[in-house]
């Protein structure tokens, strides 16, 4: 069960987001470097590590109904080979030898990767990272083998009962837009993917411009940018580069539309309530807001929890808010009976007004 609903509200909550004098005394320093990349770093010595982070505006924003999902796959070919290390084997062999601890995610609105590892072997990881993000191989076999987990990930994911509910919910909030929101992308689309269709994705998106790279950890802030600029200035932007255009979304249904799916097994009920939220770029202090709010409502003794599962209302509930530069979303979600839906979407429907309490 899902509803939407255009609910617009000031959080009372203003006074929780003030400045954080522990933060102000960070030392976060933030410049860009000649290619147009960021950097990012905070200086901290409390442990003999460092983790160094590529962030790049990417994910479904920047895909078309084409090449939805393949900025994911692009992912995972980043832990293959790359022109200094010929195959995953190599590469695989390098992250046991600096002791790195690795991922990476594909979000709607970015793709990161991550290395974290011993201060003492920082300037191996910076070329490790360089070498991986500026020049992947992408061989054509190993392709294949990373399509079919991508697609073994894909079966994974589908076979949730709540698969269907997100598409829709997203169909209903952005229309033909809705593959924007949907970083793991369309089966068929991944089944045939080709190189060439990711090297396109890499020179569209995976350029210094478009990239902030971010370290923090057991370092000297001046050795660490002249190791950076040494580095990473070999990455260099493709010729007539241009940032991607953000999509404009449709505007939030102003009206509830409930969809619903049922199988003769289930007997509980999911539903979803979801009202506009703040989008990070155009309204970051209430972003923050929503951030305060999420973790209140979630806490065990909320007036949230005792209104729902203390009660019995519903078996479990929560509140979510992600933060993104092109949407806002504040979801409201819950599993109860077949008897009681009908009274949990109603009151959740109240629930922005009693935000607004002491």
């Amino acid at each position: 069960m899902l509803a939407v609903r255009k609910y617009w509200f000031w959080l009372a909550l203003g006074l929780l987001v003030r400045s954080s004098p522990g933060l102000s005394k960070a030392h976060i320093d933030t410049e860009t470097l000649s290619n147009g990349m960021q950097l990012v770093t905070l200086e901290s010595h409390k442990v003999p590590l460092v983790t160094i982070v590529i962030s790049v505006k990417a994910g479904a924003l920047t895909e078309t109904p084409q090449t939805n999902g393949l900025t994911h796959l692009w992912e995972h070919m980043f832990f293959k080979g790359n022109a200094a290390l010929p195959d995953q084997e190599a590469f695989q062999k390098k992250i046991r030898d600096l002791g790195i601890i690795y991922n990476g995610d594909t979000h709607p609105e970015l793709v990161r990767y991550y290395f974290t590892l011993p201060s003492v072997f920082l300037e191996e990881g910076l070329d490790f990272m360089f070498q991986a993000i500026a020049h992947p191989s992408i061989d054509p076999k190993e392709l294949e083998r990373e399509i079919r987990v991508v697609l073994d990930e894909y079966d994974r994911n589908a076979s949730q009962p709540g698969f269907a509910m997100v598409h829709a919910r997203s169909q209903v909030l952005y229309g033909d837009q809705a593959f924007h929101r949907n970083p793991l992308g369309e089966r068929e689309v991944i089944a045939h993917a080709t190189r060439e269709q990711l090297m396109q994705i890499k020179d569209a998106v995976f350029v210094p411009k478009n990239s902030a790279l971010m370290v923090s950890g057991d370092f000297d802030k001046k050795q660490l940018t002249r190791s950076v600029q040494n580095i990473f200035s070999r990455w260099q932007n493709p010729e007539a580069w241009k940032a991607p255009i953000a999509n404009s979304f449709p505007k939030f249904p102003k009206d509830a539309k409930v969809l619903a799916f049922s199988h003769p097994h289930a007997r509980n009920v999911n539903l979803n309530v979801t009202f506009e939220g703040p989008k990070a770029k155009q309204e970051p202090r209430d972003a923050y807001v929503a951030d305060v709010l999420a973790g209140l409502l979630g806490h065990r003794l909320s007036g949230f929890s005792k209104r729902y599962v203390d009660t019995g209302l519903v078996y479990d509930g929560g509140f979510g808010y992600y933060t993104q530069s092109q949407v806002g979303e504040l979801n409201l979600s819950a599993t109860t009976n077949a008897k009681s839906y009908k009274k949990v979407i109603e009151e959740f429907q109240k629930e922005p007004e009693r935000w607004l309490q002491d």
